[in-house]
C-alpha cells in the first residue's frame, strides 16, 4: 500500500508539473534579420519541444490510467473470491501462467544467444573471406604487372 501511495504521489506531482503551461515573456524586437531568424528558430524549436512534452505527458497519463485499471481489476478479483480453495486455485493458475511466461522468455533468451553466436561466426567467416579476397586481389595485381612487364620486354 505504501508503494502505491508513493507512486501515486509521484505520478500526481509529475502530472501537475506537466499540466502547467510555461510563462511566456515578450521580448523586444531584434535589430538584425539574422537575430530575428534565430529567434524564430528558437521559438519553433521550443514550441516543438513543448508539443513533444505534451504528447509524452498524454502518453504517460494513458499508461497511468491503464495501470490504475489493472490494479483495480486485481483488487476487485481478490475481493470477489472469498472462498479459500477458490482463491488458492486462482493463485495456482496465476503462478502457472507466470511460470509459462518465464519459460517462454527463457526460450527467447536462449534463441537470442544462439543467434548472437551464429552472428559472431558469420562475422568471423566474412572477415576471413575479406582477407582472402584482398590477398587474391593483390596477387592478381602482381601477376598482371609481371605479365605487362614481360610483354613490354618482348
Amino acid at each position: 500500500m505504501h508503494k502505491r501511495l508513493t507512486i501515486y504521489h509521484i505520478i500526481s506531482a509529475v502530472c501537475c508539473l506537466m499540466s502547467h503551461q510555461p510563462i511566456r515573456v515578450a521580448q523586444p524586437p531584434t535589430q538584425t534579420q539574422s537575430r530575428s531568424q534565430a529567434a524564430k528558430s528558437y521559438q519553433s524549436s521550443s514550441s516543438t519541444k513543448y508539443d513533444n512534452l505534451i504528447r509524452v505527458a498524454e502518453q504517460q497519463r494513458c499508461l497511468i490510467d491503464a495501470n490504475r485499471r489493472t490494479i483495480q481489476l486485481w483488487e476487485a478479483r481478490g475481493n470477489r473470491v472469498d472462498n479459500a480453495p477458490i482463491r488458492l486455485a486462482v493463485l495456482r493458475n496465476e503462478v502457472l501462467y507466470e511460470e509459462r511466461e518465464m519459460a517462454r522468455l527463457k526460450m527467447m533468451e536462449r534463441e537470442a544467444k544462439e543467434t548472437a553466436s551464429r552472428r559472431v561466426v558469420a562475422e568471423k567467416q566474412l572477415s576471413e573471406m575479406q582477407a582472402n579476397y584482398t590477398w587474391q586481389e593483390q596477387h592478381l595485381r602482381s601477376v598482371i604487372s609481371k605479365i605487362t612487364s614481360l610483354q613490354a620486354q618482348v
